[in-house]
């Protein structure tokens, strides 16, 4: 295990908003740089496009991590294509591609078109990332999602997706069903996974949470 610890931060938190025609989308970008990995971790939708362009160059990001192919954590793939940077999928999700539902309005089907190289790194299994990033399985929002755990940090520390998606998610008693998610089942075990094992989680829509608290983040947040 590399002795020397990785850094991580927080490049664009999830924001935990909706309105009545539903959620706004923005979920949390995590760079992580272990070594000469300059990882991040999903890349959001069109709508913080430009900062991930900005991103790619300012941080000299070499690895693009995808936790699962719905599209406000994967519509700007397209770019780390464009600069031939390795994206990191889970097989089932590429899997889903292939038998489209209409019912399901939030898995980007187009991936394989915007995504035409051979830089594609499909995993199957847990597997390490770099010396001290470690990809596992979290599935139940969808088969395929995958989440990352950052060791030779102080504290246990996992990059969730949508495995965790809000703050709410942690703290809720009830087992209520989540629309989004494949398997409510698969899910909420996931979710309780990461609740027993980690000290600090980064949830997909929501700011940090730390030994049980939500972390206050600096973002600048702004209503119309």
């Amino acid at each position: 295990m590399n002795m020397k610890k990785p850094i991580v931060k927080v490049l664009i938190p999830g924001i935990p908003l909706k309105t009545k025609f539903g959620g706004l989308g923005y979920c949390s970008i995590v760079l992580i740089i272990d070594g000469d990995k300059r990882i991040l971790f999903d890349t959001g939708h069109y709508s913080v496009r430009n900062n991930i362009l900005k991103y790619i160059k300012l941080y000299k990001i070499n690895t693009l991590f995808l936790s699962h192919l719905h599209f406000d954590h994967c519509l700007n793939a397209d770019l780390f294509s464009e600069f031939n940077i390795d994206i990191y999928v889970h097989q089932k999700e590429l899997d889903r591609l292939k038998s489209k539902k209409i019912s399901d309005v939030y898995t980007f089907y187009f991936f394989n078109q915007i995504v035409k190289n051979k830089k594609i790194k499909i995993f199957k299994k847990s597997f390490y990332l770099s010396p001290n990033v470690l990809a596992i399985e979290t599935p139940g929002h969808t088969s395929g999602h995958s989440s990352l755990v950052v060791n030779n940090l102080n504290k246990s520390f996992i990059i969730a997706g949508d495995a965790l998606k809000t703050y709410k998610d942690f703290t809720s008693k009830t087992k209520k069903n989540d629309k989004t998610a494949e398997d409510q089942v698969q899910m909420r075990r996931t979710l309780e996974y990461i609740k027993d094992n980690f000290d600090i989680i980064i949830p997909g829509h929501d700011v940090m949470i730390e030994n049980g608290k939500r972390v206050k983040s600096n973002a600048d947040f702004f209503e119309f």
